[in-house]
């Protein structure tokens, strides 16, 4: 199943520029959030990894969507690996179920941490 994650901070923010980026992927479930950055407190995204069924693809349009947090972004990585599923960030060009997914990982959590 393809699953989108779409996120936005403030409910005055759109998520319009998301969601047509991942329109384009066979979207078979659309998860929406309006929720800061830290991840224990959002109950559609906690919600939407304990569900996660081998073969699952969740695509979000950026990284930052998941979280900004190196380690965080890092957990929900082997979370999702563990359930024998992939994370497929559109704008980073990230597939975790790609052979280079872990050096590219390793690049972008770099660069995430200059921003």
């Amino acid at each position: 199943m393809n699953i989108a994650y779409v996120r936005i901070s403030t409910p005055e923010q759109s998520n319009k520029s998301q969601k047509e980026a991942l329109d384009k992927h066979n979207i078979d479930k659309w998860v929406y959030e309006v929720a800061s950055d830290k991840i224990q407190g959002r109950k559609e995204f906690n919600e939407m990894l304990e569900n996660l069924n081998d073969g699952d693809n969740v695509y979000v349009y950026d990284c930052s969507r998941i979280t900004r947090d190196k380690d965080d972004f890092l957990d929900v990585v082997n979370v999702i690996r563990s359930k024998k599923a992939s994370l497929i960030s559109i704008s980073q060009e990230l597939d975790t179920s790609s052979p280079d997914a872990d050096n590219k990982i390793k690049v972008l959590m770099g660069l995430e941490t200059e921003e």
